[in-house]
């Protein structure tokens, strides 16, 4: 029975291996992640169309890129309505709106921190709960790249940061993406660490109306002294300059924050 098995595996590992299989293989991929736009790009669109293209859109956490590909069709549906003639511009100049919501979504990126060989060693506060053990959640960055670019999503807009937070998120790592602002954050890292560098990263590059989306704020049953909600009120303690306005819920796990700052003081 091993022996059959075995000549079954090495079977299926032949096939795999054929170039037309894999690209069959990736198709269905990119459709099956492109299938999950409607699920996933709600909380997406109602932060683009709070915030419009003011910045780049910055995912810590971006597995095989279902959550990416839905924030860049959000952004991109959402800057199409409103440079369209069918839009309601309440301002002294709608072309020169206009003109400026396209100049913003010509700049914009979408840039993709990950790890791209799963999830970190778990310390600290993050070993109370085994939940996430190392390696889980793996994701190459070739795959990554290759998933989003069979969804539609053109990669002159994509860039990929890879490794580890506590090697990548740094002033250096920045400076080198040319990051400025950062219009929509989605954290999507499960813990606690990974979460609090991720906001200690993007904390210099945060704009007045800047949305923070929490992929998994209702992990650990909702525990607020675990994982995101830890991780951001920890982050809160220390920049208590920002004003935090709870925005989007969405699902059993999402919940998204308005960060800005005090006006009329």
């Amino acid at each position: 029975m091993f022996r059959a098995a075995r000549r079954l595996r090495r079977l299926v590992d032949t096939v795999r291996k054929n170039p037309i299989v894999a690209r069959v293989e990736g198709s269905l991929r990119a459709m099956t992640t492109a299938g999950r736009l409607e699920r996933e790009g709600t909380a997406a669109v109602k932060a683009f169309k709070l915030v419009g293209a003011m910045g780049d859109y910055l995912e810590f956490g971006a597995f095989e890129g279902g959550s990416f590909i839905g924030a860049y069709y959000a952004a991109r549906d959402v800057i199409r309505e409103v440079t369209s003639d069918k839009w309601d511009h309440s301002f002294a100049d709608g072309e020169a709106s206009k003109a400026g919501f396209r100049r913003a979504w010509d700049e914009m990126r979408f840039i993709a921190f990950d790890s791209f060989e799963g999830m970190p060693e778990p310390r600290g506060v993050d070993t109370i709960v085994e939940a996430f053990p190392r390696g889980s959640y793996a994701c190459s960055e070739e795959q990554f790249r290759d998933n989003v670019r069979r969804a539609g999503v053109p990669l002159d807009k994509v860039v990929t940061v890879k490794g580890f937070f506590e090697r990548t998120l740094t002033g250096e790592t920045a400076k080198r993406i040319g990051l400025t602002r950062a219009a929509v954050i989605h954290i999507d890292s499960d813990l606690y660490e990974s979460a609090k560098r991720a906001l200690d990263f993007v904390t210099p590059y945060l704009c007045d109306g800047s949305v923070v989306i929490f992929n998994e704020w209702y992990q650990f049953h909702g525990n607020p002294t675990l994982g995101e909600q830890r991780a951001f009120a920890d982050w809160r303690a220390e920049h208590p300059d920002w004003l935090v306005t709870e925005f989007q819920k969405e699902g059993a796990f999402l919940n998204s924050f308005i960060l800005s700052r005090p006006r009329g003081r």
